[in-house]
């Protein structure tokens, strides 16, 4: 059977969102496969067995400290070969690329996109400056403030740190409510637009694409009670069948064009008849799993092809490059050591 370690939590704003996802993931788990749970709490990694307990992660954890090796782990002075690491972090560490390039460095397959286009959604900024170089709309950064406006965080997700701004008096406490976060960026407040939201991942060369949500809300705009607590979604979004279509084969591009992998969500700014790219996110909240749900797919047949086409994508290959240098300099090489 094979091994397949659930990596969440690690140090995010949204880390407790990464519980409750790792804890759906784990009540849907496929078993065809071992279940090696992994926490990820304050730069250290943790097997936790009694992962799906609440009360666990609100008093001291008491869990067993592990580090990852060569193709596993090692708990103490056991190794375990892990055969795919399953990717349900948020936020942080665990969705910026920082995981995904530790995975690698240590030859574990994994189910989320590469250290680079990781690093690119998780920067609001850097998203849209590619976005926009390779062709896709999205909503132009403000040069000279005007009102209404939003401001954003460049590197936070679940809607931490948003404000939107109607006057002169409210800027100040916006920024510095977004400079806490770290770098933010302004935007024009499309008052009135729409969102929509569509999902995708790939499953033996074929992209799979989920039904379009409409993320419901009763503020200005889409906040974190919202998303998590009392939000409400009409799914599959009602929509035009050409707009459907549009969604549908950005979001494709997008997965395309950004080497995304695993299931990404993208979500969009729908605005006097044109779709705007408002984030994309390479780890979404539940995976997404409910927007599949109309197309047959379930949390564990999810959770199986993800897996699935993790460890069909294996390890990253880096070839290296040989020469005779440090033999050289051994042997009593007198070229000018400087270069």
């Amino acid at each position: 059977m094979k091994t397949v370690a659930l990596f969440y939590g690690g140090r995010s704003f949204e880390h407790e969102i990464s519980v409750l996802t790792a804890m759906q993931a784990g009540t849907f788990f496929p078993k065809d496969y071992r279940l090696l749970p992994i926490y990820m709490l304050n730069g250290k990694l943790y097997y936790k067995p009694d992962y799906r307990s609440f009360s666990s992660y609100i008093k001291p954890i008491k869990a067993k400290e592990v580090t990852l090796t060569n193709g596993g782990l090692q708990i103490k002075r056991k190794y375990i070969k892990v055969d795919c690491a399953l990717v349900c972090t948020h936020g942080g560490e665990g969705e910026d690329g920082t995981l995904s390039a530790l995975l690698e460095y240590y030859d574990v397959p994994y189910t989320a996109t590469n250290p680079r286009s990781s690093g690119i959604c998780m920067d609001k900024s850097l998203t849209k400056t590619v976005l926009r170089d390779k062709g896709f709309n999205v909503v132009e950064d403000w040069n000279n403030i005007d009102y209404p406006c939003i401001i954003k965080p460049c590197v936070l997700g679940s809607s931490i740190g948003i404000s939107v701004v109607n006057n002169s008096e409210d800027l100040l406490e916006a920024r510095e409510t977004a400079s806490y976060f770290g770098e933010y960026i302004i935007e024009p407040f499309l008052v009135g637009s729409i969102e929509y939201n569509c999902a995708i991942f790939t499953y033996k060369g074929e992209y799979i694409t989920s039904v379009i949500e409409k993320p419901l809300h009763k503020g200005e705009f889409l906040n974190f009670d919202d998303k998590y607590k009392n939000g409400e979604r009409e799914i599959p979004a009602s929509i035009s069948d050409g707009l459907q279509k549009e969604i549908t084969e950005t979001t494709i591009e997008i997965y395309k064009k950004l080497s995304l992998f695993g299931v990404v969500r993208v979500d969009y700014l729908y605005y006097k008849e044109k779709l705007y790219v408002n984030e994309i996110n390479t780890i979404p909240g539940s995976l997404a799993y409910y927007l599949f749900s109309d197309l047959s797919i379930n949390f564990e047949k999810l959770l199986t092809m993800l897996i699935e086409e993790g460890i069909s994508r294996g390890t990253v290959n880096r070839p290296q490059y040989g020469t005779n240098i440090l033999k050289e300099y051994a042997q009593g090489f007198k070229g000018n050591k400087s270069k």
